[in-house]
């Protein structure tokens, strides 16, 4: 770089006062080339850099306003290829294209082929068919090449290759004043780049030398240097760099420690070691570049951990839209979309303050917004939203109405403002969005819908998200203005994908106080003292050689465009990047990650660190396995120094795993967290035999005990669940702790087991209720078809309420309703001969439910052997007349048989629902006076599905007595407060709170505590296992 800058000071100096202009690869380059230029304290008068497309631009501004033309953008022209390739296959004009899916990646292939070929002088008039190894395949892209063509012209676009072409027509360009062109050797220029610098500079332009490569040929479409190239000063082993290819001329080593080289364990672990060696060696953060063979990982890598540690970066190529909030915004957006609205994207959207709505007048928080979306039971579809959340509003106003305490109104009232006010937000969104018609969508109306919610919802942090919200809606925008088709859904959510996906945000020059990170190629131009070179393994650098599938290297050369063939590109990346090292000021550190975390596999240092290696050595017989052996420890997840962990992770890593372990942990965690000692003393007390608050003991509380208090009315599952796991009863009905209730979208689901349960429930009562009206006995070949045909009215309303994912799930689950309802007819002919059903869904104790002929049913009073009772509430599926005053009750089960054993009950109070019901039945149906002295002799269950294979497990009346003993202890249980876990794991496989009990870790201590005689307060838990 030191040869550039003095060739460039010698025609500064020369040409002090005449106009000079830099032609450089890019702005950015040139702003950083003045910096540096002016760093060394040269004159900078009458000097501008610029790019030869901008000077073109800026000579046809006027020009072209004109007449009408505007420069077309690359994601533009893109879409223009891709309607034209749509066009062109529709109207069966291609022949070999055919063969390909037209995608928006083909598309880009043949636009990138197009405009080479343009920027090389080629247009569509110059190619024939015989020039590609199929003529078919020429004819095709000579048809599409015009097409395109004509696209451009009759929608008043030009492209790079046109805007040169036009400007080299101009007049203006003779009449302008002299101006002195100066150009670096390494510029690499297509042929219409350099007819238009040679018309530009009328009486020539001068190449300034740039940093040699010595053994490496040139690129073809570099600038050649008139005459022969300056000496290169070298003072250190980094200016040795230059004959990394030549080193039988190599100057001798200096040993000085100014290149470096190490390998690491994965990229995460490659660039926090450049991190570890900046801080190690106390780097000034500004005088740090690290350049990539690779944009990806390490542009998220290096952004990542600048957020985490909070070190000042800049980004040369800036970091992917993804990482602004608008840009998640667009992508979550189109996700919930193609997801069929699954509300659970929206929620998400939503709580992580992507989707901002607090803007919006009158609008509840975030987390009211998220409970009423759970609360309203939408699951997916758009049309659900409004209707599940008019359903809920009308939910709230019923209770408005109902609402006998001022608080409890005023809180309704709340909850059905809200209501309305997000039934309302959510009809506006979907206004935006247009409607799928005949499984096809106007694409304009899409990209203006996903542009206008964007624009409106799209948060604002910082000013990358400033940045990514502007150029998400001008790119929508843009596109909307040529989108005038219709396509399905499915494609027009990949187009904008496509689009948006590639679109980086936060491009910056260098600034002061922080560390760069760009391009290998970029980096050419960064003037920083510390250079760290990453991803220099095989298969990052320097690029597999790999065919062009649109242009073949044949058909390149064919073309007469034999330098721009596919097989150069491997020897140009080989190019730049020697020439980066040998440019590069100061010290240079290479590194590649030598393992594969994802594939579990070794990876092969690059070519070049094997020449790296021999220079250094000066052996140029050097193989890979010396090299390998040279490499000193591989950096990995645990760092062998505690000077160099980077946060407290790594701190405990390295004590663990290096120094020998943590010595006296508890006390070394404690004194760094102070919440650890809670902790450690909640662990040590679960690991005792000695049963405590932190195993579920609470104070005794009358208030828990339902013989004590008459408010606290119990149902049956709520005891059966105290009897499986005490502890999970503590957080479910006494903590109130729930998961939240959301319907997940799942493809392969429609119905889950309540659902499924539920609407089997209504069949068979709508059934009988049919039978009874006809008295009638059911029978399967009789009544089949009219079960068949209320299953399928039910099914129906049940698809209205919840769609399901797809016609084909659709039928499926509904053929597996229809067989459970054939099993079950075939057992109910079987063994209801002798029964009369009276009554369906008994509902007692719960409000606002009526049992037909006898309204409202309020809590059942039982009397326990003691002479206390309880209040209990349930709903019993059916009861049964199977004689004179004798009754049964039957429960439905949509699962197997699995848990019921003959002999055994009450399974240890886990199953009670059969003689509780019993014992209700005959309480209600003499209370009500409907019988004089009804008894019930049997409860029932009945498992009506393929699983269940219609069979019934009947329990007796005479197991009353010892039911009513399990009752008080599992009373006893919640007078004591003695909330343990489950001593049965296999309780845990459907439980909600594994995350919270981990009963895995604890589970022997748990048996031990249930033993020990120290805790008298397990003694009635205990007394469980003597009720099989």
């Amino acid at each position: 770089m030191r040869n550039f800058l003095t060739s460039l000071n010698k025609k500064c100096e020369e040409y002090r006062f005449e106009e000079k202009v830099l032609i450089v690869p890019s702005h950015s380059a040139g702003q950083q080339i003045l910096q540096a230029f002016a760093r060394q304290g040269c004159s900078c008068l009458n000097l501008k850099p610029d790019t030869l497309f901008s000077l073109a631009e800026d000579l046809l501004k006027l020009s072209l306003y004109r007449r009408r033309l505007t420069l077309i953008p690359e994601n533009l022209g893109n879409y223009l290829l891709l309607r034209v390739l749509k066009d062109l296959s529709f109207q069966q004009k291609l022949n070999y294209f055919t063969q390909l899916d037209i995608t928006p990646g083909i598309s880009r292939s043949i636009y990138s082929a197009i405009n080479e070929l343009k920027l090389a002088g080629i247009n569509y008039t110059d190619i024939k068919d015989d020039m590609f190894v199929n003529p078919q395949k020429g004819a095709d892209f000579n048809l599409i090449f015009k097409a395109y063509e004509e696209t451009l012209q009759r929608n008043g676009f030009i492209d790079a290759a046109d805007l040169l072409k036009t400007a080299m027509t101009e007049d203006i360009l003779s009449k302008g004043k002299e101006v002195l062109y100066l150009l670096p050797e390494n510029l690499k220029l297509y042929p219409m780049e350099r007819l238009f610098l040679e018309k530009l500079s009328t009486s020539g332009y001068q190449v300034l030398e740039f940093a040699p490569v010595q053994g490496l040929n040139k690129p073809e479409k570099c600038i050649v240097l008139s005459g022969q190239e300056g000496k290169i000063d070298v003072k250190t082993d980094k200016d040795r760099l230059s004959w990394l290819y030549d080193m039988d001329h190599a100057p001798a080593p200096f040993n000085d420690n100014s290149t470096d080289l190490f390998h690491a364990y994965g990229e995460t672990n490659e660039v926090k070691e450049v991190l570890r060696r900046i801080i190690k060696n106390q780097l000034l953060l500004d005088e740090v570049t690290i350049s990539y063979t690779s944009q990806e990982p390490y542009v998220q890598l290096f952004y990542d951990l600048s957020q985490q540690y909070n070190i000042p970066m800049t980004f040369g190529e800036g970091i992917g839209i993804i990482n602004s909030r608008p840009g998640r915004l667009f992508f979550g957006l189109l996700e919930w979309i193609g997801n069929n609205y699954d509300v659970s994207l929206l929620i998400s959207l939503i709580n992580n303050g992507d989707f901002r709505v607090d803007d919006e007048k009158a609008a509840p928080s975030n987390s009211t917004i998220i409970a009423l979306l759970r609360n309203a039971g939408i699951g997916w579809g758009r049309e659900r939203y409004n209707q599940q959340l008019a359903i809920l509003s009308g939910s709230y106003e019923e209770k408005v109405g109902k609402a006998q305490e001022q608080n409890k109104k005023e809180k309704n009232i709340r909850l059905l403002e809200n209501a309305k006010w997000l039934q309302e937000f959510m009809e506006k969104i979907f206004v935006l969005l247009p409607e799928e018609i005949n499984n096809r969508v106007d694409y304009a109306a899409f990209l203006h819908g996903v542009t206008g919610i964007v624009e409106t919802f799209g948060n604002i942090t910082g000013d990358i998200d400033g940045a990514a919200k502007k150029i998400i809606i001008d790119e929508l925008s843009l596109m909307s203005a040529t989108a005038n088709e219709e396509m399905s859904l499915e494609e027009a959510i990949k187009r904008l994908e496509d689009l948006v996906s590639g679109i980086r945000v936060g491009r910056s020059n260098p600034k002061p106080g922080a560390i760069h990170v760009t391009g290998y190629r970029q980096g050419l131009w960064v003037f920083r003292e510390n250079t760290f070179v990453v991803g220099l393994d095989a298969h990052k650098f320097p690029g597999q050689l790999r065919e062009d599938p649109i242009l073949l290297d044949i058909e390149r050369q064919n073309m007469g465009l034999g330098f721009l063939q596919r097989k150069y590109q491997v020897r140009e990346n080989l190019y730049d990047m020697v020439q980066l090292l040998s440019a590069l000021p100061g010290n240079v550190t290479l590194s590649y990650s030598s393992f594969d975390t994802v594939e579990n596999r070794d990876v092969f240092p690059s070519p070049l660190l094997m020449q790296y290696y021999r220079l250094k050595t000066g052996e140029k017989t050097k193989d890979y396995s010396q090299l390998l052996l040279a490499f000193t420890e591989k950096k990995a997840f645990v760092p062998r120094n505690l000077a160099d962990v980077l946060d407290p992770t790594e701190y405990w890593l390295n004590l663990n795993f290096v120094a020998g372990g943590i010595k006296e942990p508890e006390r070394s965690l404690v004194s760094c967290y102070r919440h650890w000692e809670n902790g450690l003393k909640a662990w040590e007390a679960r690991r005792n035999h000695l049963y405590t608050s932190y195993d579920g003991l609470i104070n005794s509380n009358v208030s828990l005990d339902p013989r004590k208090n008459h408010q606290l009315v119990l149902s049956a599952t709520q005891f059966e669940d105290l009897a499986k796991c005490p502890f999970a009863y503590f957080l479910k009905y006494i903590l109130r702790i729930s998961p939240p209730e959301e319907l997940a979208f799942d493809p392969g689901v429609w119905l889950d087991a309540a659902a499924r349960g539920s609407l089997l429930h209504s069949i068979f009562e709508q059934f009988y209720m049919k039978l009874i009206d006809r008295k009638e006995k059911p029978q399967l070949g009789k009544h089949q078809a009219l079960m068949y045909e209320i299953a399928s009215e039910l099914l129906s309303k049940q698809k209205e309420m919840l769609p399901p994912p797809s016609s084909v799930i659709y039928e499926l689950e509904s053929r597996e309703i229809q067989d459970s309802c054939r099993v079950f007819l075939a057992s109910e002919e079987e063994e209801c001969q002798g029964a009369d059903p009276r009554f369906f869904e008994l509902s007692f104790g719960v409000n606002a439910e009526e049992t037909p002929g006898l309204g409202q049913i309020g809590p059942v009073y039982l009397e326990l052997p003691n002479g206390e009772g309880l209040y209990l509430r349930g709903r019993i599926d059916r009861v049964d007349q199977v004689g004179d005053q004798v009754f049964r009750v039957l429960d439905y089960k949509s699962g197997s048989t699995y848990v019921f054993e003959e002999g055994k009950p009450f399974q240890r109070g886990t199953q009670l629902q059969h003689t509780l019901y019993a014992m209700a039945a005959e309480k209600i149906l003499s209370q009500y006076g409907l019988f004089t002295s009804p008894r019930v002799e049997e409860g029932v269950y009945v498992f009506p599905t393929l699983k269940g294979e219609g069979q019934r497990i009947v329990r007796k009346y005479h197991l009353r007595e010892r039911l009513l003993e399990i009752i008080e202890v599992l009373c006893d249980i919640l007078h004591a407060g003695a909330f343990i876990m489950s001593f049965e794991d296999k309780h845990c496989k459907f439980c909600d709170y594994p995350e919270v009990c981990r009963r895995e870790l604890f589970a022997p201590v748990v048996e031990a505590k249930l033993i020990a005689p120290c805790n008298p307060q397990l003694e009635k838990v205990r007394r469980l296992e003597d009720y099989e």
